[in-house]
C-alpha cells in the first residue's frame, strides 16, 4: 500500500468510527434486541410495533429501513407525503416509544427512505434526545450495543426513481437492465427538489464491494454486529416475488470473510414468506431478515428478538416463532 493509500484509508476508517453516547438509563448488560423493517409508512404496522417493544420490553429495537411511504413516480408527492409521515407519525412515534420504554432506539434507512429532507430532518430532531436515538445510516457505533455496530444502507440498483442508496454492486454487475441506471437523488439540489442522475455503466462510480473492503479494516480481528438495507445474494433473504434473488454478491462475500456476529437485513421483504426461512447460517454468522406484512394486509407485524450474548436460543420471530 502506498502512503498516499494509507493516509486515504487512514482518513476513511476515523470517519467511520462515530462514537454514540447513551441515555444513563439504557442497559447494555445481556442485551435484549428487536429488529423490524420495511413498515412501508404502515401506520397500522407502527401502532404494533409500539405495543411490540412494550412487551417485549427490549434494550435496543433496530428498525430497519423502508419505514417512510413508498416513493412512486410523482417525487414531488413523494417528498412531501415523506416530510408530513415524518412530522405527523415517525417523530411522534419515536416521542411516544421514548415515553413508555427505557429502550434505546436505532433507525437504520433504506432505499425508500430520502436523504433530504427526511434523514436530514430527523438527524436534527434526534440531536435532542439525549442519546436515546440513533441514526445508524453509514458507520460503525461503538456505544449502540454490547458489540460495535456497523451499519450499510446501499443496495444494488433497482427499477426505483430514487437512487439516493444505491451503488453498482461490483465491476461485474453493470450489465443490469438499462430501466435501472435512469433516476433521481435528493440529496442534491434544495430540500424539495430532485435531481436526475445516470448510473452508467461507464461511471467510475464506488462500488459496494469496493465500501465494504474499506470497511473490513475497522471491523479486522474484532466480533461486531453488521446492519445492512440489502440482504446477502443467493439466500433465503433475498427473494421477491417473482423467486428473484436481489441480494448482494460484494455483502454476502463480506460476511462470510468478516465474521460478524449476527447481520440484519431487509429490503426483500417478502423473503421469508416465499422461502419459508427467515435467519441462516452464512459461515459462521447469523444472518436475519424478519420481513415484513404484505401491504395493505391484515398480516401482523414481522419482527425478530434475540439476546447478543446467546443468539439462537433466544431467536424468535413474530409470526414463525423460535429459531429452535
Amino acid at each position: 500500500m502506498s502512503g498516499e493509500e494509507a493516509i486515504f484509508l487512514g482518513s476513511v476508517l476515523d470517519c467511520l468510527f462515530q462514537p454514540v453516547v447513551l441515555h444513563e438509563e439504557v442497559n447494555t448488560v445481556g442485551q435484549k434486541v428487536l429488529f423490524a423493517t420495511g413498515l412501508h409508512g404502515d401506520y397500522r404496522l407502527f401502532r404494533e410495533l409500539l405495543v411490540a417493544i412494550e412487551t417485549e420490553a427490549p434494550d435496543v429495537t433496530i428498525l430497519g429501513g423502508d419505514v417512510f411511504p413508498k416513493v412512486e413516480r410523482s417525487l414531488t408527492a413523494a417528498i412531501k407525503a415523506q416530510e408530513e409521515f415524518l412530522e405527523e407519525t415517525f417523530i411522534p412515534f419515536f416521542e411516544d416509544t421514548l415515553g413508555r420504554s427505557k429502550c434505546l432506539l436505532v433507525f437504520h434507512p433504506g432505499n425508500n427512505d430520502l436523504k433530504n429532507p427526511t434523514l436530514k430532518r430527523l438527524r436534527t430532531w434526534s440531536r435532542g434526545r439525549k442519546g436515546r436515538v440513533v441514526i445508524a445510516d453509514d458507520g460503525l457505533f461503538n456505544n449502540v450495543l454490547d458489540l460495535p455496530l456497523l451499519s450499510y444502507p446501499y443496495i444494488p440498483p433497482t427499477p426505483s426513481a430514487v437512487k439516493d442508496w444505491e451503488k453498482w454492486d461490483d465491476e461485474e454487475s453493470k450489465t443490469i437492465p438499462s430501466n435501472f441506471f435512469k433516476g433521481f437523488m435528493s440529496n442534491k439540489g434544495s430540500a424539495m427538489e430532485m435531481a436526475p442522475v445516470i448510473l452508467s455503466p461507464d461511471d467510475d462510480f464506488n462500488t459496494i464491494r469496493g465500501d465494504l473492503e474499506v470497511r473490513a479494516h475497522a471491523v479486522k480481528d474484532i466480533d461486531f454486529v453488521f446492519l445492512a438495507q440489502g440482504p446477502p445474494a443467493e439466500t433465503p433473504l433475498d427473494l421477491i416475488d417473482n423467486e428473484t434473488h436481489v441480494g448482494s454478491k460484494a455483502l454476502r462475500e463480506f460476511i462470510l470473510s468478516t465474521e460478524p456476529k449476527v447481520s440484519l437485513h431487509g429490503h426483500a421483504h417478502r423473503s421469508p414468506s416465499l422461502s419459508g426461512g427467515f435467519f441462516l447460517m452464512l459461515g459462521k454468522t447469523y444472518a436475519i431478515n424478519p420481513g415484513q406484512a404484505a401491504p395493505d394486509s391484515d398480516d401482523p407485524l414481522h419482527y425478530v428478538t434475540f439476546e447478543l450474548d446467546c443468539l439462537l436460543p433466544t431467536l424468535k420471530h413474530s409470526v414463525y416463532g423460535k429459531a429452535l
